[in-house]
């Protein structure tokens, strides 16, 4: 199981407050296409997607005899996106934490980046003017590779991750959009929504229930020891069934170390890559309570869906616990059977607060 090894932010309404036109921005390359004589209905029909790819537009040249012009036309594009980006770009500020959050991230080991749909020549600019440029490990906007390749696509975090290091399914990654959320749901990396911009908790509860949301970025300090946090527990000696026990810096950590257990009976949990979230939602009366119904809903979701999991967090919300769990459908080939839990057992469960510590045992 790989922890979090970098954190990943999204720029505008995430990082910074910036002032956009994005009625400008949004429609810039529709403008240039009706300039120049290409109507946008043929090529992206008689609704436009709000985030359009560059390929529909190659194709529609091709087969009008007019490839020729591609490459001057994305440049035009490309020159009027960066105009409405950097017009109001002296009137960004950092939102609150943001920067100072850098520093101690960094401080912990793990590596920073910006991953943008804006251009680089935006982000840089943008970031220079409060000293955060320098301390980004990389920076990738929409012209880093192929414009199709940039965000909601999963292929801009897995350019990202290749400029960090590592894989996308260490990367945190933080966002304001929804195009940031399924950005990175499809490519395997955990994701925290914030409420600084243009989606608000009910927005993102509608899209994913149980999403962790933030105020702001640089809250992300507040809930890290969950994304860096290795799985532990022992396992104790019992007549028939599996009895592990774990304990941990919080009851939360303790919670989400028992779910990894119970996931590392059935499989070999390092074996599963990170590449899907399921969220996971139970309540109890006290403590030992929502222990069993969290891992009874764990279970569940292994059985129904065949899916084996490698990594969760948890958080309280009063009585309830919600949890992530990142993992991958079940794969024989790939991932080495243990054996099969049948059900998670009251009895012998133990929860302590103080210290935290769970004992939990499983229906072999």
């Amino acid at each position: 199981m790989r922890p979090v090894r970098a954190v990943g932010f999204d720029l505008d309404g995430t990082f910074l407050r910036t002032h956009v036109d994005y009625a400008g921005l949004d429609n810039a390359d529709l403008a240039v296409l009706e300039e120049h004589g290409i109507p946008a209905d043929e090529v992206f029909g008689p609704d436009p997607p709000a985030k359009r790819r560059r390929a529909p537009i190659s194709e529609w040249l091709r087969a009008h005899g007019r490839s020729a012009e591609e490459e001057g036309i994305f440049d035009e594009i490309d020159r009027r996106f960066t105009f409405y980006e950097t017009q109001y770009v002296d009137m960004a500020e950092p939102f609150p934490g943001s920067l100072e959050c850098l520093d101690a991230l960094k401080a912990m080991g793990l590596k920073v980046g910006l991953l943008t749909r804006g251009g680089h020549e935006y982000g840089e600019t943008a970031l220079r003017r409060f000293g955060a440029y320098e301390k980004m490990d990389a920076v990738v906007g929409r012209d880093f590779s192929d414009y199709d390749r940039s965000k909601p696509s999963p292929a801009a975090m897995e350019d990202f991750a290749g400029e960090l290091g590592v894989e996308p399914c260490e990367i945190l990654y933080i966002g304001d959009n929804l195009t940031d959320w399924m950005c990175a749901r499809d490519s395997g990396a955990p994701f925290i929504g914030v409420l600084s911009g243009s989606v608000d908790e009910d927005g993102w509860q509608a899209a994913c229930p149980g999403m962790l949301t933030l105020p702001h970025a640089g809250d992300v300090m507040d809930v890290m020891g969950q994304y860096t946090h290795v799985h532990r527990y022992t396992q104790l000696e019992h007549t028939a069934d599996a009895m592990v026990s774990c304990s941990a810096d919080t009851l939360e950590m303790c919670f989400a170390d028992a779910a990894y257990a119970l996931s590392d009976q059935t499989v070999d949990a390092d074996r599963v890559e990170a590449r899907e979230t399921r969220y996971i939602v139970a309540g109890g009366e006290d403590p030992v309570e929502r222990l069993y119904a969290f891992l009874s809903e764990v279970l569940f979701v292994m059985d129904a869906e065949s899916f084996a999991f490698c990594r969760f967090r948890v958080r309280f919300d009063g009585n309830t616990v919600i949890g992530e769990g990142d993992g991958e459908p079940l794969d024989p080939r790939r991932h080495h059977a243990k054996g099969e839990v049948k059900a998670v057992t009251y009895h012998m469960m133990t929860v302590s607060e103080d210290p935290p510590e769970v004992t939990a045992v499983f229906d072999m």
